[in-house]
Formats: C-alpha cells, sequence, structure tokens
C-alpha cells in the first residue's frame, strides 16, 4: 500500500477544483469507514487541508489508487494530536494501521513531534490495543463522554522520545 503525507504545504501547490476533490474523497473515506457518528464535513475536511498545522496521511491500494485508509493529524509546536484514523471495512484486520500510524509516528519524530494524545472510544477495543501495541499509555478517561451512547473517552499519550 502506497502511503501520502498531505499538508498545507501540499496543498498549496494544488489547483483548487483538485483539492476540493481530495477533501470530497477524504469525506467519503471516512464516511465510508464511519458510516455513524461522523462529524467532519467535507467543508472541514477542505479547512484542514488549509490549515497550516494539520496533517493527513492516507493510504492507496495501488490497484485502483483508492484511497483506504487516513490519518488526521495536527501538530502545533511539538505536540501531536490525532483526531482521525480510518480504515475502510474490506482492508481491515490486515495491519494497515498499524503501519500508517507507524509511518506518521516516524514522520512526526523527526518533524519537531515530541508527544502524540489521542482520544478514543472506551468499547474500541480493537482501536486500544493498536494504540498499546504503539507504545501509547492511557493517562485519562472521560466518563460518558460520548452522548449518543454514553461511552467513555480514553486519553492515550505516547512520548516520540522513546522507542517502541
Amino acid at each position: 500500500m502506497q502511503i501520502d503525507h498531505l499538508d498545507y504545504q501540499w496543498a498549496k501547490t494544488q489547483d483548487p477544483k483538485d483539492l476540493g476533490k481530495m477533501a470530497t474523497d477524504l469525506h467519503a473515506s471516512l464516511h465510508q469507514a464511519f458510516s455513524t457518528d461522523l462529524s467532519w464535513s467535507a467543508k472541514a475536511i477542505d479547512a484542514s487541508l488549509h490549515n497550516p498545522y494539520h496533517h493527513f496521511f492516507i493510504m492507496r491500494d495501488p490497484a485502483n489508487l483508492e484511497i483506504v485508509g487516513l490519518a488526521h493529524f495536527q501538530l502545533i509546536f511539538d505536540e501531536v494530536e490525532l483526531f482521525n484514523i480510518a480504515i475502510l471495512p474490506d482492508y481491515r484486520r490486515q495491519g494497515l494501521s498499524y503501519r500508517l500510524l507507524e509511518e506518521a509516528l516516524l514522520y512526526f519524530a523527526q518533524n519537531k513531534g515530541k508527544l502524540v494524545t489521542l482520544e478514543v472510544r472506551s468499547r474500541n477495543q480493537a482501536a486500544r490495543q493498536l494504540y498499546e501495541k504503539l507504545a501509547f499509555k492511557q493517562i485519562a478517561s472521560r466518563p460518558n463522554y460520548y452522548p449518543v451512547d454514553l461511552d467513555d473517552a480514553i486519553i492515550y499519550q505516547r512520548n516520540l522520545v522513546d522507542k517502541i
């Protein structure tokens, strides 16, 4: 699988129509991966592509160049926050999330990132196992954070100076 890094510098080189199509494609991939509970609109993703602090890592199927996975981060000073990671349902259980996060974490470690923070639903055991496998540590929880099903939010952090 091919992984591309899209950020503000990349966006500045793109034709506005192509950038709009990329935002739409990213939104469609997120919508397909999270058929429910999707709070990011295509307009918000487009704004993120224009934001100098936001970074997308996208994974494409080499056979058809379809976006099959993506991770969306924010880097401010040396702090990184993972907003979303998604793999399309037909591509899950193949280690793609691990590979995508590993690539992104390497990028941030080499580009001034020191601490990565993320939030995950307490019931999302697959994601929690992935983060723990990548040396993230649970640092806090927010009880009943998600109003639809009253699930807790679990906060994880990882120091990028530490090796896995």
